[in-house]
């Protein structure tokens, strides 16, 4: 029998390695080993090694839904701000798209993905919103940031008329 890598002790995903049992009919090493459900059975060294078990079985689905979710934040404030940045900039029938992605404001390609934005981002501090620092300018790292309303407001395409106090549209002159 070749030297094995003794494993009795160690905890690999969510068995408990008891015991070596020798070798199997295929002339395979194997374990008597304890899932943390409870479940005892004997365990094929090779697969516990290589990752290919890591439970009896009672992980399944929650392994699966963990491999099919890219970042876990589909409900948060973050990614809330971040697909309505998206979807303004890109999306013809979005109610603000006139002001946004109509008049050629982009989202620059590294933050179409949520992960690289909420990098470089974080998240939304109580109260603040995504700001623009040049609003002629695109949504990326070098010109957003967090803003109050009231900031937002000072930042704005309309100006104000000196004399009546009302705004402006950007069109006039």
């Amino acid at each position: 029998m070749p030297n094995r890598i003794p494993l009795e002790g160690t905890v690999i995903g969510y068995w408990s390695v008891l015991k070596f049992l020798g070798l199997n009919e295929n002339r395979q090493t194997v374990y008597f080993c304890r899932c943390d459900c409870g479940t005892e059975r004997e365990v094929v060294a090779q697969t516990l090694r290589e990752g290919k078990s890591v439970s009896c079985g009672c992980q399944k689905a929650s392994l699966i839904a963990k491999a099919r979710t890219k970042h876990g934040r589909a409900g948060s404030s973050a990614y809330q701000v971040w697909r309505d940045m998206v979807y303004r900039c890109t999306n013809p029938k979005a109610q603000r798209w006139l002001h946004y992605g109509g008049r050629g404001i982009k989202v620059c390609d590294e933050w179409m993905v949520f992960e690289n934005w909420n990098r470089d981002m974080g998240d939304p501090p109580p109260g603040f919103t995504l700001e623009r620092i040049d609003n002629n300018g695109d949504y990326e790292k070098s010109n957003c940031k967090w803003a109050t309303v009231q900031e937002q407001n000072q930042n704005t395409r309309l100006d104000r008329d000196v004399v009546t106090g009302r705004f402006k549209s950007p069109n006039a002159s």
